[in-house]
């Protein structure tokens, strides 16, 4: 079997799970890969230290400006569909999606698709008209959907007019490995990692902390990522002591 990877993302949480995911196929040793991700990807190096697999960086974009350049740019998207042409994949596998994912399967049509959807419903403040169709549009080319939470099935598969039986389940994973995350440095520690934002349910992560708390009290919490922590400041306040 055959498979073209594409992440053309730069930075964030795809490429980093873009990686991981390329990394876990190639160690399987099934799949022949070819990957294709974004030249400025801001984890170059791990994507450089990946083994059997046809690597190739691709120019896309390094600002808002130059995006909608790239979105239109027919012959830079036409530069990596024939990339992919030429390795005659069984399957694309998107892990994440991107904004180009859209311009460039206008050019892919006959290939078989996996996409990715890591948010059936979009974030707050992400919601827009133009990101919905984008979605909407890979979605619906798509032959396969993937997604990390069996709850959102049904609800991918009649939002989207898609049959439940091309709807599969990949749990999210914690990319560290099990050496890593058993070294005695790490005990009592509870880390969140994301944006800081009210879906997450920080406010519930703090409740629960708390109560946790009575019978650890030496439990240390992180709280890492971008949002505005100002909601939850009575709530810190009451565990501060236990807090990085």
């Amino acid at each position: 079997m055959k498979l073209s990877i594409i992440h053309l993302g730069r930075n964030g949480a795809g490429p980093k799970y873009s990686y991981e995911m390329t990394k876990s196929l190639s160690e399987s040793g099934k799949v022949k890969l070819q990957v294709i991700v974004p030249e400025n990807i801001d984890n170059k190096l791990d994507w450089l230290s990946l083994k059997n697999v046809d690597l190739n960086f691709v120019t896309t974009y390094n600002s808002k400006k130059t995006f909608i350049f790239s979105f239109f740019n027919i012959s830079n998207l036409k530069k990596i569909s024939n990339k992919i042409k030429k390795f005659k994949p069984s399957y694309i596998y998107i892990p994440m999606g991107a904004m180009l994912d859209a311009p460039l399967f206008t050019l892919l049509n006959k290939y078989k698709k996996i996409y990715t959807l890591h948010d059936p419903i979009l974030h707050k403040g992400e919601k827009s008209i133009f990101l919905e169709l984008l979605k909407t549009y890979v979605i619906k080319k798509s032959n396969k959907i993937i997604i990390l939470n069996s709850f959102f099935k049904n609800y991918v598969s009649k939002h989207y007019n898609i049959n439940i039986f091309d709807i599969y389940t990949i749990p999210h994973g914690a990319f560290f490995s099990d050496n890593v995350m058993k070294k005695s440095k790490f005990k009592n520690k509870v880390l969140f990692i994301g944006r800081i934002e009210e879906y997450k349910g920080i406010s519930l992560l703090l409740d629960s902390f708390k109560v946790v708390l009575e019978t650890n009290p030496h439990l240390e919490l992180t709280i890492a990522g971008k949002g505005n922590v100002t909601p939850y400041i009575n709530k810190l306040d009451l565990i501060k002591d236990n807090v990085l």
